[in-house]
Order: structure tokens, then sequence, then C-alpha cells
């Protein structure tokens, strides 16, 4: 049997038992069994005082097979160990604030305050020459009486699955979010008056046509829609006047239903 043993491991070898100690060891553990208790109380006290460790091993077995052990560590020390995992901690906190910053938490759609940022962004930077751009407000129809009748439970669950349904109608650029409360959001930039309104009453009927199932029961969901078009000259706060206009026309019309802002006169 052959051993090379690193210099930083042959020291603290060396430390926790000195070569006149080692001839009570061995004749009572084998050499093997002196190696592994020597290196195992090495690895010990390596962490708590950071000693690089390099251990090649060399060796037959009584069969005549030739082993290798390599054995290469820089150990840590447990309160190194513990900065790691803080560092790790604070990364994740950071990430998963971050993600509220930009989505609301239920529905998983872009939040208000991001809507304005992106959407102002993209004004600014086609202001000329101007781009064809709508807005849709969706709002939820009688959505108090969802949460007073089945519980919030089952309305925070209609509002999940038809901001799901929502999505898959979405194109890469357009822009979903939650306005507030029941309320969301739509930006669809280079849109026409006409496609416009033909995807709003595709998403109403859509809605209409999709009952939510909670439990035993089967929720009838249907929504308004207010729509309004323009370009990047106009104000974004204005195109959302408009389609806010048009979204009251609807609620007063009957609901589950799509209105389109004509200016008055």
């Amino acid at each position: 049997m052959r051993n090379f043993v690193g210099n930083g491991f042959q020291k603290l070898a060396l430390w926790i038992a000195p070569s006149h100690h080692l001839h009570i060891l061995v004749p009572r553990f084998g050499l093997w069994g002196t190696t592994l208790l020597l290196s195992a109380s090495a690895f010990l006290i390596a962490m708590l005082i950071v000693v690089p460790i390099n251990v090649l091993m060399n060796g037959s077995l009584r069969t005549g097979v030739i082993i290798t052990i390599v054995i290469s560590t820089t150990l840590v020390p447990y309160y190194t160990y513990q900065i790691g995992a803080l560092v790790l901690e604070l990364e994740q906190a950071r990430d998963r604030l971050y993600k509220l910053s930009l989505y609301d938490e239920l529905t998983q759609t872009h939040n208000r305050r991001h809507f304005f940022e992106t959407a102002n962004a993209f004004f600014a930077q086609n202001v000329g020459p101007a781009t064809t751009v709508a807005v849709l407000l969706i709002d939820f129809d009688r959505f108090k009486q969802v949460n007073d009748i089945y519980g919030h439970d089952a309305g925070d669950k209609a509002l999940v699955a038809t901001c799901d349904l929502i999505r898959q109608h979405q194109r890469v650029n357009d822009l979903l979010a939650r306005y507030g409360g029941e309320e969301f959001i739509s930006l669809l930039p280079n849109t026409s008056l006409a496609q416009a309104a033909a995807v709003a009453e595709r998403l109403r009927a859509e809605i209409e046509a999709a009952p939510i199932i909670y439990g035993d029961f089967s929720l009838a969901v249907t929504v308004s829609i207010g729509v309004a078009v323009g370009d990047t000259s106009t104000p974004l706060r204005t195109l959302i006047g408009h389609a806010d206009i048009a979204l009251y026309q609807a609620k007063n019309a009957g609901r589950n239903r799509v209105q389109v802002y004509k200016e008055a006169g």
C-alpha cells in the first residue's frame, strides 16, 4: 500500500495524530482504517479553518486489483455556507419582488403600473410617423354577485380562467393588464377599428360560451367591452377615456356586449 497525501491534509493529519502515535492506531484500525479515521478528522477540522486538501491514494486489494482514490477539496466553514445561503435567499426574494412589480399576483397579467410604463414607452417611440393603436377595456358583468353567492374563491377562479382565455387571443406585441378590480385593459398596436371590434366580439362570445366550473357549480360569466381606436399621436389617457365611455355605454345597453367609441356629433 502506498499513500501520497497533499501538504494541507498531511499537516492536519500529523497534528491530529503525530507519527509516534501511529504505532498505536495502525495495529488497532489497520492502515486503511487509520487513514480513513485521520481523513475524517482532518476534513472536519478543515471545515472550521479552511485548509485546501488534496489526497492521492494508490494501493492494491488482496485480489491484486490496483485501486486509485483521488480527493481534491476546498472546504468552507459553516458560517461561509450560511452567508452563501443568505445571498441565494436574497436573490430569490429580489426575483419575487421584481415579478410582483410587473405582474398581478392573482391573474399573472401585467399590473396597472407596468401597463402604463410599457404603453407610454410605446407611444413615445412611435410618435412620427404615428402608429394606429386600439384600447380595449374589459369589465366583468355583475361580478359582485359571483362573489356574494359563491364566495371570493369562486370569483378569483373566474378571473384567472377568463384571463387565461383572453391571453390565447393576444398577439406577441399586445399588452394585457389588470386595470382594477374585475376590469382589464388591452393595448393592441397596429390595429384598425374593424380589427379591434372583431377581436373584442370574439372575446366576448368565447367568454360567454365557456362557463367556469367551480366545485359542483357552473358559473356563467359575461363581459362588456369598450373599444377605442386612435394613433400614437393621441395621448394614451385620451384613448383610455374614450374606451371607458364606450364601456359605460355597453353596460347601460344591457351588458354582455361590445361598444365602439364614436365621437359625438
